[in-house]
């Protein structure tokens, strides 16, 4: 299921250019998968110069939780809640920047444990075969 950005980016406090991601792929209850080429513009808000480093990767991550907070929230009737990145952790970069990087961005969260204001999700970005970020990512919601 290709979710258009229509149906989510009211969801996440983040409007272009700073919503990173371009689609929702598919969703469930624990996971979320959503791809992007925006790593590739030039007008990139988070570049260094002309450098976009794999670090980046975790805000891409933690959009996608984002708005897989806000889809599970929605299909509960709940409005979208602010979130907060608390924690990352046992995370690993394994790429080279993110500019030098030509097919899109896939990035896959699965929550792994969620109460009413915190989450907890194992993420990953990766690029054609190519993994970037692993790692676990706490956020709070206000």
């Amino acid at each position: 299921m290709n979710t258009s950005t229509e149906g989510w980016t009211t969801l996440i406090p983040h409007r272009r250019p700073m919503c990173l991601i371009d689609d929702v792929e598919r969703w469930s209850k624990q996971e979320i998968v959503c791809t992007t080429l925006s790593h590739r513009r030039h007008d990139h808000p988070l570049r260094d110069g002309d450098r976009l480093h794999a670090a980046q990767a975790i805000e891409y991550a933690a959009q996608v939780i984002a708005i897989h907070a806000g889809l599970r929230g929605r299909r509960h009737g709940k409005p979208g809640r602010a979130g907060l990145l608390v924690a990352l952790r046992h995370a690993r970069l394994l790429c080279r920047p993110l500019h030098t990087l030509e097919a899109p961005l896939t990035i896959r969260a699965h929550c792994i444990a969620a109460g009413d204001r915190e989450a907890a999700y194992d993420a990953q970005v990766g690029c054609g075969g190519e993994m970037i970020l692993v790692g676990r990512l706490v956020v709070i919601q206000d």
